[in-house]
């Protein structure tokens, strides 16, 4: 699993930012990989293009090309990410992002209910993550999670803590899993980017849709949910996207009633 999560960590004033690049790196025929869809979101946003010659001329599959295929293949990008661009709906699509945390929990103890977290790895006080999204040459998309903290620390009714106490059977120990994020972006600041180095990053912002907290059990080698979140906002959408495929559309049937 760790080999689909790439992790780089770097200071901005006094904050750390953590950029997270939790997402397959499989290219893609004919659609949009993740990553190109956050690049999307942040344009859409600020109702501009991407500079698509620039974005694909900063790839390194564009670099690695003899110089008679450079052209085509610019074209052909520029169409894809094209498409991709003008499909992508930033009031409806959501930016889907998995990544590698630590999680515990405690006990209740007196008055005081247990409680269960999670945390990002080498997180420390002074921590923000935001998960990045490559556009050009030393140009970044980071996009910032509202409320992502919120479910770093949850208090746990008795009866879902029965239930975590048997998926993790120690208490106060740390364990690996998976949180899984769905985030709708709303905000992004086109005026100019954060400079770190040489590097530039773009600041874009999103609310949670979904979220999930999985582990994986050694006894059943597959992923056990612990926690999940809609938001009430997203409860319809998340319902339709979740109902088997043969009850989301009308039986040709009931088109006649």
């Amino acid at each position: 699993m760790r080999n689909c999560f790439v992790f780089f960590s770097f200071c901005w004033a006094f904050s750390t930012f953590f950029a997270l690049r939790a997402f397959s790196e499989a290219l893609p025929i004919g659609g949009s990989t993740q990553i190109e869809r956050g690049v999307f979101a942040f344009f859409h946003l600020g109702q501009k293009s991407p500079d698509f010659d620039f974005w694909v001329k900063s790839g390194q599959r564009y670099k690695e090309l003899p110089e008679s295929d450079k052209e085509d293949f610019l074209i052909n990008e520029t169409i894809r990410l094209g498409s991709g661009y003008g499909q992508f709906d930033p009031k409806k699509d959501v930016l889907h992002i998995e990544t590698i945390v630590q999680v515990h929990y405690t006990p209740p103890v007196g008055d005081q209910p247990a409680r269960i977290f999670f945390q990002f790895p080498e997180q420390d006080d002074e921590y923000i993550p935001t998960f990045s999204y490559p556009y050009g040459h030393n140009e970044w998309v980071s996009l910032i999670v509202n409320r992502l903290a919120f479910f770093a620390d949850i208090s746990l009714k008795q009866e879902h803590y029965e239930v975590i106490k048997e998926k993790l059977p120690e208490p106060n120990n740390n364990y690996d899993a998976l949180i899984t994020i769905d985030v709708r972006p709303t905000n992004a600041d086109h005026s100019a980017p954060i400079k770190i180095g040489t590097m530039s990053q773009w600041i874009m912002i999103g609310d949670i849709a979904y979220m999930k907290c999985e582990f994986k059990s050694n006894e059943t080698d597959s992923m056990v949910q612990l926690w999940d979140f809609v938001a009430p906002w997203y409860a319809e959408e998340y319902k339709l996207k979740n109902l088997p495929e043969d009850l989301k559309y009308p039986h040709p049937f009931d088109l006649k009633k």
